[in-house]
């Protein structure tokens, strides 16, 4: 596998137990002559029971010692505790790094005796249920006499009391990637850590957020500052802009009624020769230098006469008058450009 944690034994000499893997922890394992093994009992199977026995685990452990590993057998009712310290590890691992007793390493044992080979030394275990429930270490391979204390000692009633040769036992393959603890697991997420850490969160948000408004606010005052300095020249770009939307209206009624000079000199030549009569001029429409105006009023003339009398004018010519009833008429004519009025204009004052 992969992810399989590698085993480092580190003692009088450091030695690999498992070559590492490519993704693999490490795992430092502690020598069984650097390990304190003992039994608890556990009153229930509730999380405080378990912090009752972490508790008196953490004062009975030994000067030098400064780590505990529980394991709670299979049952529930028990663990095995196991406390050690770095301080007797030549070049010992940081103390954030995960540690193993060697107890720990090795396959285990649905019930019965055995004494394992270890790094240094050997281990006495007694198994019931696939949980320990004693050890001791030794030296060297004990004497009738050490096997058989150490087998009365035990908890558990022992039926057979001769002594088996030390075995060299495999290692365990289950050993689990990450070293989860849950009780510890358990206080790390209690409410109050919870709390802390959504108050960090909150205030690391809060602060973000703040930066995120202070640098939004320099830079809206930066813009500020900038539009401030451009005012005037932002002015004048609109006054421009005012008159060049004047003079593109003045452009437009330009195309659609044609030179005004044009047709003022109509409206000129329409008045002058309805002198004395009461009328209005209701509409002017000129479209293609066609000339056309509605007049109203009490007028008496007229039609040929008064159709000569435009035509004699200088700004009309083609004249076409339609009447629509007593009191109006449909004035129709062609306007003559303003260059020819003035020419005839001239001619007039040079030959009168």
């Amino acid at each position: 596998m992969y992810f399989t944690p590698h085993l480092i034994a580190r003692n009088s000499a450091e030695m690999r137990l498992r070559s590492p893997k490519v993704w693999g922890p490490k795992v430092f394992v502690v020598p069984r002559s650097q390990c304190s093994f003992r039994r608890l009992h556990l009153n229930s199977r509730g999380r405080p029971a378990m912090q009752a026995a972490r508790l008196r685990a953490f004062k009975e452990i030994l000067p030098h010692e400064n780590k505990v590993r529980i394991v709670r057998d299979d049952r529930g009712l028990g663990i095995g505790v196991w406390s050690y310290g770095n301080a007797d590890m030549q070049n010992g691992p940081p103390s954030n790094r995960r540690t193993l007793p060697e107890s720990l390493i090795y396959q285990r044992m649905e019930s019965g005796v055995r004494i394992v080979s270890c790094l240094d030394g050997v281990e006495g275990q007694i198994w019931a249920g696939r949980s320990l429930v004693a050890s001791r270490w030794w030296s060297s391979v004990p004497t009738a006499r050490q096997w058989q204390v150490f087998l009365r000692a035990s908890p558990d009633e022992i039926d057979d009391l001769s002594q088996p040769a030390p075995v060299h036992v495999a290692l365990r393959t289950d050993i689990p990637l990450f070293d989860l603890d849950p009780e510890r697991l358990a206080v790390t997420f209690s409410p109050q850590e919870i709390m802390r850490m959504a108050g960090m969160v909150g205030a690391c948000a809060f602060l973000y957020l703040g930066a995120q408004y202070v640098r939004h606010a320099s830079t809206l005052a930066g813009t500020e500052r900038k539009i401030d300095k451009l005012s005037v020249s932002t002015a004048h770009i609109l006054s421009q802009k005012r008159r060049a939307l004047a003079n593109m209206a003045a452009s437009e009624r330009f195309e659609v009624l044609g030179d005004p000079a044009m047709v003022l000199n109509g409206l000129d030549s329409l008045s002058q020769t309805l002198a004395g009569q009461d009328f209005k001029v209701k509409l002017v429409q000129v479209r293609g230098g066609e000339f056309k105006a509605r007049v109203e009023g009490d007028i008496a003339i007229n039609g040929p006469e008064f159709v000569a009398k435009l035509e004699a004018s200088v700004a009309l010519s083609k004249v076409n008058v339609v009447s629509m009833g007593e009191e109006v008429l449909i004035v129709s004519a062609d306007l003559e450009p303003v260059e020819q009025i003035a020419q005839a204009l001239v001619r007039d004052v040079v030959q009168p």
